[in-house]
């Protein structure tokens, strides 16, 4: 799956550059959102044109984020990053009860189903990155009713990998060398970064009420 600095990096490059100079933050304390956080600070802390104006971490199983959306009303961000898995609905929920009417961006928490479901309607046109699977998504829910957890995308390219680079040649030495290049899968482009890790390419993605829809 994508690191947390590459998927820091495409919040900032992709969601936050150029649109909004003061930033809040809010997060839970586990090791994903904790290590999305830690990565975005020090991307933020980089460039003098952002101004933290509120950071809040929440404990692991919080449901209750009232004093935190106080919190961050009050320090009147322009927008805020929520990275709260896997409670970023409720929290979406919770802040549009009490008329936190500024945009929330993300990751991949924000195209959970059960997650959207819990927001009701709170995660309505709100942007994040993620994979460009919505092709794949779609598919799938077509077939089965339902939309995939997140990463399926990412096991249902590493099987995909590993067939076709069989079907090449399924010599030791093929298989290694094409498991070392880019590769295109239902989550989009794989990058190979040259040292055996991969950083998918990502796009900006919405839920619009309906369906998950690619933005840029």
């Amino acid at each position: 799956m994508l690191g947390p600095e590459a998927q820091a990096r495409a919040i900032e490059e992709l969601l936050l550059r150029g649109k909004y100079k003061k930033i809040a933050l809010i997060w839970n304390q586990s090791d994903g959102p904790k290590s999305v956080h830690d990565a975005i600070i020090k991307v933020l802390s980089a460039d003098s044109a952002y101004t933290v104006v509120a950071d809040e971490s929440v404990t692991k199983g919080e449901n209750d984020f009232k004093t935190s959306i106080a919190k961050i009303k009050a320090a009147k961000p322009e927008v805020v990053m929520a990275y709260i898995s896997p409670q970023v609905g409720i929290f979406a929920k919770q802040a549009k009860d009490l008329k936190l009417n500024v945009p929330f961006v993300g990751g991949p928490p924000f195209e959970i189903m059960d997650q959207i479901i819990a927001a009701q309607g709170g995660l309505d046109n709100q942007l994040f990155v993620a994979n460009d699977n919505v092709a794949y998504t779609d598919a799938f829910y077509k077939k089965y009713d339902i939309y995939p957890t997140i990463a399926g995308d990412y096991a249902y390219d590493a099987v995909s990998q590993l067939i076709e680079a069989v079907n090449v040649d399924n010599s030791k030495a093929s298989i290694i060398k094409f498991l070392r290049g880019d590769f295109k899968g239902v989550s989009g482009i794989y990058e190979n970064n040259g040292d055996g890790s991969f950083d998918v390419v990502q796009v900006v993605k919405k839920w619009n009420g309906e369906k998950f829809v690619v933005v840029k």
